[in-house]
């Protein structure tokens, strides 16, 4: 027979019954869906051969703040710079 003994820690902070969970500033998640948008729009005009880049001004600034993103990130969360790194090669 199993018996089950109520949790003796209470969970703090939470939001409300019914209410979203809020947050103040940006989740690491968040920032990656932003760099994953970014990829997107750099990998629509890169060239399916050769993979490279066809950039122009606009390309070129996506570019710049996609790689200021990502080192801050990387700065902010050492886990997330490992793990873009541990993705990397088996996408390659």
């Amino acid at each position: 027979m199993v018996t089950h003994r109520p949790a003796t820690k209470t969970v703090t902070n939470r939001p409300a019954q019914g209410a979203a969970a809020t947050q103040r500033g940006y989740t690491t998640q968040t920032l990656d869906y932003v760099k994953r948008g970014l990829d997107d729009i750099l990998e629509e005009k890169s060239d399916k051969v050769t993979g490279r880049l066809q950039l122009d001004e606009y390309l070129r600034s996506v570019n710049q703040v996609r790689a200021q993103l990502v080192n801050e990130v990387d700065r902010l969360n050492p886990g997330y710079r490992a793990a873009r790194q541990a993705y990397q090669g088996p996408a390659r």
